[in-house]
């Protein structure tokens, strides 16, 4: 993940990268997005598409130095397979929720639930284990609604343009 992104800092991408391959959206679709950024002040740049949460400051330092993506998510790449299967463009929007300073706790990486809500036992069980982390879990907590509230508007300026095509 790229250095100096904040929380609810809004990422705009039509390429998305994982391990093994590199998918970029089609070029209408591109040069519309190009405008968007430059209207909602949003950050353009590839996309990783993780198998797995980057925790520590390394890991995603990593990633950004490797691949020269600026953020990183585990969906993503599931969409830009999806889109490239179905040959339909695809758009990436995002917010910054824990940025590459953020170490997450080892309570924030118990896996969702099979319906994806948290697995609140083993929340707690983690912080019962090593209550230190509970400020970093509640800081965590503050940036990713600050990251959910910071997309409510780039979401309305993507449908605005989209609807336009």
């Amino acid at each position: 993940m790229k250095p100096g992104l904040k929380p609810g800092d809004i990422i705009l991408s039509t390429e998305v990268i994982d391990e093994d391959q590199r998918w970029l959206s089609g070029d209408s679709l591109r040069s519309r997005i190009a405008e968007l950024v430059r209207e909602i002040g949003a950050i353009e740049g590839p996309v990783l598409g993780a198998r797995m949460v980057l925790a520590t400051k390394a890991d995603k330092w990593r990633a950004w130095h490797d691949t020269g993506a600026i953020a990183v998510d585990l969906e993503s790449v599931v969409v830009a397979r999806a889109a490239a299967a179905l040959g339909i463009p695809f758009v990436v929007l995002r917010a910054i929720a824990d940025p590459a300073t953020r170490e997450l706790p080892p309570a924030a990486l118990v896996p969702l639930s099979g319906d994806g809500k948290p697995a609140l036992r083993q929340v707690l069980a983690s912080v019962a284990r090593r209550p230190q982390q509970l400020p970093t879990l509640f800081g965590l907590a503050r940036e990713a609604r600050q990251a959910l509230q910071a997309l409510v508007g780039p979401a309305h300026a993507l449908n605005r343009v989209l609807a336009r095509a």
